[in-house]
């Protein structure tokens, strides 16, 4: 087993494995408020608390583009 690929679990909803935002939450947020606190929340919680996105995240890399797409492309479904 190559020790590089990273073991953690994926969940199918979940877009930021640190701090526990799902495209559910994001997008309940865009319909009810036509804005989503996420970005903001993950790059604070990035500068205050750190992040571990090299082991929580299945892919091993920061979810910050992903939440950004993921966000682009709801706000332009909705439109």
């Amino acid at each position: 087993m190559n020790s590089d690929v990273n073991q953690a679990k994926i969940i199918p909803d979940m877009l930021c494995y640190c701090f526990g935002w799902t495209k559910t939450a994001i997008a309940t947020e865009l319909i009810q408020t036509g804005k989503t606190k996420a970005l903001h929340d993950i790059r604070f919680k990035m500068k205050t608390k750190g992040c571990s996105c090299a082991t929580l995240n299945p892919s091993g890399k920061c979810c910050l583009t992903d939440v950004k797409v993921f966000i682009n492309e709801k706000k332009e479904a909705s439109q």
